[in-house]
């Protein structure tokens, strides 16, 4: 079989369809899940955005013994096994920390893509200036960035690892996902707060917009997500691939 994982950076379990919220627009997950095998009984070990994905890429539980930072030397990848069994190992992600500073989560894949951008300072002021539709955002060009090694490499048994940010935080999601969750939407972008939002000074209407448009990246993701399994159906690689699709943790 061939693999695919994909992790969705903070995508709360309780905004999925499959999971009992009816109100979130997510018809290409809503498909998937109906032949997918939904795990019910699934829980963050580590947490958040770093020490999750030492554990997606060890197999354990490292909150116990390492912080937030690189991989070290010793830790045996999941990419790193896939690899030694015989599979072709490509990852992309736009997900800022893995590959910077030696932070060592692209080890054992053969070739590893990180879309830029998402770090505040010159990476984003750059990307600003070259985001000229949706498929100048993050989610789209992880996902086509995907869909692009696929058509060139689907003849291959292979283990891909797609990581998307989205729907982490800025929500900046385009107006048109957005507006289904909140008419009248005007293209606001609340700052996110990590404690209790009345103390930090957000009023309710502004936490009702933040949550619109993080239901609105949501909604993009899953998008994608569906561009990049209908290139799956065209390229008749359902029937031989294990797509597995999560997250780190959720917000609050």
């Amino acid at each position: 079989m061939n693999i695919i994982l994909v992790v969705s950076d903070t995508f709360r379990r309780d905004h999925l369809p499959c999971y009992g919220n009816t109100n979130l627009i997510t018809p290409n997950l809503d498909r998937f899940a109906k032949d997918a095998l939904i795990f019910e009984d699934c829980y963050a070990s580590s947490f958040p955005t770093v020490p999750a994905r030492a554990d997606i890429f060890t197999g354990r539980y490292t909150f116990t013994y390492l912080d937030w930072g690189p991989l070290p030397a010793d830790e045996i990848t999941l990419a790193q096994l896939l690899q030694n069994g015989g599979y072709t190992t490509f990852g992309v992600a736009d997900t800022p920390f893995l590959v910077r500073n030696g932070y060592g989560h692209d080890r054992g894949f053969q070739d590893f893509l990180h879309i830029r951008g998402q770090r505040d300072g010159l990476e984003r002021k750059d990307w600003l200036k070259r985001r000229k539709s949706e498929a100048d955002l993050f989610a789209p060009l992880t996902f086509q960035a995907a869909i692009d090694w696929l058509e060139r490499n689907h003849e291959q048994q292979f283990f891909l690892y797609i990581d998307t940010w989205d729907p982490h935080e800025p929500w900046e999601p385009p107006d048109y996902y957005v507006k289904p969750y909140l008419p009248g939407y005007k293209g606001e972008v609340i700052a996110p707060v990590y404690w209790d939002y009345s103390e930090s000074g957000l009023s309710q209407r502004e936490v009702e917009i933040a949550h619109a448009c993080y239901c609105g990246e949501i909604s993009m993701v899953d998008h994608w997500f569906g561009q990049l399994v209908a290139r799956l159906r065209t390229l008749n690689l359902l029937e031989d691939t294990a797509v597995i699709f999560t997250s780190d943790h959720g917000f609050y």
